[in-house]
């Protein structure tokens, strides 16, 4: 009783910690979902910033950035907070699938523009 009580417990504080609960992981798939990553990147690139937008798991995720891709100088990376390899329910999952295909949409757009 006494293990399962601190695996309940550690899970919680891992969960508490990763910032991604139902409810939160929701507001901000809203917030994502009410922003076009195409004009964000384009307002970012006009700035003279040049930033691909990653999302958390084991390491960072880079969608529509290729492998062999070599930035020289002068990048940022920008992390779509909540995001994890570790979901936390449907709503969690949601974000995540949000996060990924705003990210791709975004980041193909610098590469392109970079290159």
């Amino acid at each position: 009783m006494k293990r399962m009580s601190f695996l309940l417990l550690f899970v919680g504080i891992v969960v508490l910690a990763s910032g991604c609960s139902p409810l939160g992981c929701e507001a901000r798939r809203l917030m994502l979902a009410s922003t076009d990553p195409m004009r964000d990147a384009q307002r970012s690139l006009a700035r003279g910033k040049r930033e691909v937008v990653g999302i958390y798991g084991y390491t960072w995720i880079l969608p529509g950035v290729p492998d062999n891709w070599a930035p020289h100088g002068g990048y940022t990376v920008r992390m779509i907070e909540g995001t994890s390899d570790m979901v936390v329910g449907e709503r969690c999952q949601r974000l995540n699938d949000a996060a990924y295909e705003y990210a791709r949409a975004h980041n193909a757009m610098v590469v392109k523009a970079v290159r």
